[in-house]
């Protein structure tokens, strides 16, 4: 491969790893009457001695997402470890309480009402934080896997800066499966059982937008694919590269799609940065699709078909709209990608007019052209982890000092 070439690609490669970095949920926190397993379920959970034990750990896990959530959202390099470790740790926790109170709703009577409180990581910051409340167990748990998701963007995040492109893709997949496991088996069970409306949710609790974003990971999980591959300092496959730069460019496509479908009500909290940033590497990734599959024409000598999709790619691009002050190494990056790509038109046609003397068509001919992208990324099967439920039961003499009815909130509202 050429310097000119090597630099095209490098070049190509830094607009590949702009991202929109969402920030993380956050537990609200009520000093007057925090949330707590233990006196919840005092008197049907804590006489017996494992649910006793599961109760109290749920409490600390709890705590300490809370806190790594809190650290995560001050912090200018936030440690998503941390917030991994934290989700992943209470998930079992609260699952298992979940299954319990489902397996035994009869016995499943508080001492004091469970209420618990979020904010959204995906949308847009304002000055005083919105906390959305709910009584439903299922809402808790919910929302502690929306905070793995945003902990594995954010280290898929991390890892794109240190050019480890691989573990990128595989922390955005891991992401966008949990977000399919949201959007197809938890809430619309939830939902639907509950009659929440979206708007009483942040929106990584709702189906529309889960579904959107799971979309969105793929999208940049495959893009981080296709970094990997022209971080090489071999020749990539140019016409295996032009597939997969249109395969994502048809699932942030179908992102905006799902999104404008599904989720209207909650396009307007998303942050207009990230809407910009979609369509941005929507037509970027159109247009590097095209560049390359100019490249395997010119290595296969058909030099006319090769010239006309170098000019479409570049016509493209010229169009692309402007990022915002987010991204403000943008400007730069395709002023050096826009240069190199001039220079190989300027390269091409010159051979062209002296070697070659092929014509260029004014229509590229369909057979000549992609019909569909390739998608070579796709979610893993995610599911809970296998809890038995625990046991909940009154004991004769602490019956009288239950509060009646509050048993039903756990699973609706």
């Amino acid at each position: 491969m050429s310097s000119s070439d090597r630099n095209n690609l490098d070049a190509i490669l830094r607009l590949l790893t702009y991202q929109h970095r969402f920030g993380c949920p956050e537990i609200a926190i009520d000093r007057k009457t925090p949330v707590s397993f233990v006196n919840a379920f005092r008197s049907c959970g804590m006489p017996h001695i494992k649910s006793s034990a599961i109760l109290t750990q749920a409490d600390a896990a709890r705590i300490e997402l809370s806190s790594a959530l809190v650290t995560a959202q001050r912090s200018n390099t936030p440690a998503w470890e941390s917030v991994s470790r934290g989700s992943e740790a209470y998930v079992p926790l609260i699952s298992q309480i979940l299954v319990s109170c489902q397996a035994q709703p009869g016995m499943a009577r508080l001492d004091q009402r469970l209420t618990f409180g979020w904010s959204s990581g995906l949308e847009k910051q304002v000055k005083n934080k919105m906390f959305f409340k709910s009584e439903a167990l299922v809402y808790d748990l919910v929302m502690t896997l929306a905070c793995n998701v945003m902990a594995n963007a954010g280290l898929a995040y991390d890892s794109c800066t240190a050019n480890d492109f691989t573990a990128a893709s595989r922390n955005f997949k891991k992401a966008a499966s949990i977000l399919e496991y949201l959007a197809e088996d938890q809430l619309p069970r939830w939902v639907v059982a509950g009659g929440i409306s979206d708007l009483q949710l942040p929106s990584e609790a709702t189906i529309g937008i889960c579904d959107g974003f799971k979309t969105y990971f793929l999208a940049l999980g495959q893009q981080m694919a296709i970094a990997t591959l022209l971080a090489k300092s071999d020749t990539p496959n140019y016409t295996l590269v032009s597939k997969l730069c249109l395969g994502t460019a048809e699932l942030l496509e179908q992102c905006m799609a799902i999104i404008k479908s599904r989720a209207s009500n909650q396009m307007p909290r998303i942050d207009p940065n990230f809407l910009s940033l979609v369509t941005f590497q929507t037509s970027m990734q159109r247009s590097l699709s095209s560049f390359f599959l100019a490249r395997s024409f010119w290595e296969a000598e058909d030099y006319g078909i090769a010239i006309a999709l170098l000019k479409e790619a570049m016509s493209g691009l010229q169009k692309l709209p402007l990022l915002g002050s987010a991204y403000r190494s943008s400007k730069q990056d395709m002023a050096e990608v826009k240069d190199n790509m001039k220079k190989v038109m300027d390269s091409w046609e010159y051979d062209n007019s002296r070697i070659y003397f092929e014509s260029e068509p004014r229509v590229i001919p369909p057979d000549k052209r992609l019909s569909k992208g390739m998608v070579m990324m796709k979610t893993d099967t995610f599911s809970l982890p296998n809890v038995e439920p625990f046991t909940l039961g009154i004991p004769v003499q602490s019956s009288t000092s239950l509060l009646k009815g509050i048993g039903k909130s756990l699973f609706g509202k």
